[in-house]
């Protein structure tokens, strides 16, 4: 999807533009091949893991859609992690 693209070399160009490093996990994650729209529970939870082991760990994604990031954001709080408070997850489309 070229618009999912776009947002992704948007936020690169915004974090260069800033002066910040992107540390290499943040562009390899997520790593499986179950796309945030077909995930089910189980797969929503494994990608909140995978999120979890980030070093450093993440303070915020942006999911490319709304249900993405209301999947992720159920599977972070089963793993106890404080959304907003830890870690901030929004919905994009």
């Amino acid at each position: 999807h070229n618009s999912v693209h776009e947002r992704a070399r948007g936020w690169r160009d915004a974090l260069e533009a800033a002066g910040r490093e992107i540390p290499d996990a943040y562009l390899s994650w997520p790593v499986d091949a179950v796309p945030f729209d077909l995930e089910d529970d189980a797969a929503a939870q494994a990608r909140a893991d995978s999120l979890l082991r980030l070093d450093p760990r993440p303070d915020a994604v942006i999911a490319h859609e709304d249900g993405a990031a209301i999947r992720l954001v159920r599977a972070l709080q089963r793993r106890g992690v404080d959304v907003p408070g830890e870690i901030r997850v929004v919905g994009f489309d």
